[in-house]
């Protein structure tokens, strides 16, 4: 079983540029890392069913995430545990 990290955020929606570019889209990211690598290995979207816009989103928050110094590349071989945002109570 693959671990699971928990990340607590308390995100403002429309303050985001993927929010604020799809605003009729109700989704949220789910990242995965390698273990003992910096970056992430991929990212997944959920909550939209139209594999073009998820597409499109995921590239987008790639770009966003290599711009800020996080990489996005999967490594062949190399074990992955998903990030998951939860809001802070």
């Amino acid at each position: 079983m693959t671990p699971i990290l928990r990340v607590s955020f308390c995100p403002l929606p429309e303050a985001t540029p993927l929010r604020a570019a799809n605003p009729d889209l109700d989704f949220h990211l789910v990242a995965q890392a390698h273990y003992g690598q910096a970056g992430f290995a991929f990212i997944e979207v959920h909550g939209v069913e139209d594999q073009q816009n998820r597409r499109r989103i995921r590239k987008e928050a790639g770009e966003q995430l290599q711009d800020l110094g996080f990489p996005v590349d999967l490594i062949e071989g190399k074990d992955i545990f998903h990030i998951m945002g939860f809001p802070q109570d």
